[in-house]
């Protein structure tokens, strides 16, 4: 599977909200339709058929589970504001840019990052610098600004594995002599 679903939940501001989006990898595409309520059902299978429950099991091996709070049980990969922001910003720009980020009618009506974001200074060595409006900034904002910067991360770190799960000639040993001192 070619694709991560990545179940990103976010509370430091007001309203915490949960978003699910889908990076498919292979496409370098990335997908955010709709907003959830921030916390899980208390039975998430309840109400499901026997397919969609095996469906929803299915997906969890392919889900990467991104918070701001670490209290939250099962959690993947950990958004750091204070340490992640500069570098989610820039994959949002990348994926915005590259015509790879499709954003829902209510997610782009509701949480366009471009209103949020404003430019503080140019520096041609190391590119533009962003300063956050912190009084419009909502969760759903920063929960684009995590998926964005989650599926970048996650889509090279899925890329090398790939990469090192294929052995090469050199890597496969068909030496079959035993070895002896």
């Amino acid at each position: 599977m070619n694709d991560i679903i990545l179940d990103v939940r976010i509370s430091k501001y007001e309203e915490p909200i949960r978003m699910i989006a889908i990076y498919d990898r292979q496409n370098g595409r990335l997908t955010i339709e709709r907003a959830l309520p921030y916390a899980l059902p208390k039975d998430p299978y309840k109400n499901k058929t026997a397919e969609q429950i095996e469906q929803l099991k299915a997906n969890e091996r392919y889900t990467l589970r991104v918070v701001d709070d670490p209290n939250i049980y099962k959690w993947d990969l950990r958004f750091q504001e204070q340490e992640d922001l500069t570098q989610a910003i820039a994959s949002y720009y990348e994926l915005h840019r590259s015509g790879c980020l499709i954003l829902g009618a209510e997610i782009a009506s509701r949480y366009l990052v471009d209103g949020i974001l404003q430019t503080t200074k140019v520096d041609p060595n190391r590119g533009n610098a962003y300063e956050i409006d912190h009084e419009q900034t909502t969760c759903g904002h920063i929960a684009v600004l995590a998926a964005c910067w989650a599926a970048l991360r996650s889509g090279r770190t899925a890329a090398l594995v790939d990469e090192q799960n294929e052995a090469t000639q050199e890597q496969e040993d068909d030496f079959l002599v035993p070895f002896t001192i």
